[in-house]
């Protein structure tokens, strides 16, 4: 299946209000950068629902998304698990 961008963009799809991770196989979680736009068009983080034993993993895999010292930017564009 194509990215998960061209999905939404396909869809017409121009609002998310959550996202449910079940697992953080790679089919899962990649598209993770795809869901930023949504948190910078509306200025406010994401809701990102995930079990307590991924949370870390998630967030040290995706450090540059989660760790504003990593790339600080204007707004909030990570997605808040």
């Amino acid at each position: 299946p194509p990215e998960l961008r061209l999905q939404l963009v396909r869809e017409g799809i121009g609002h998310v209000d959550a996202v449910y991770l079940t697992h953080l196989h790679a089919d899962h979680v990649h598209g993770i950068d795809d869901l930023r736009i949504f948190s910078a068009r509306s200025g406010a983080a994401l809701p990102l629902y995930v079990a307590a034993e991924y949370a870390d993993e998630l967030r040290r895999r995706f450090a540059y998304i989660f760790d504003d010292s990593i790339h600080p930017g204007p707004g909030t564009t990570a997605p808040e698990i």
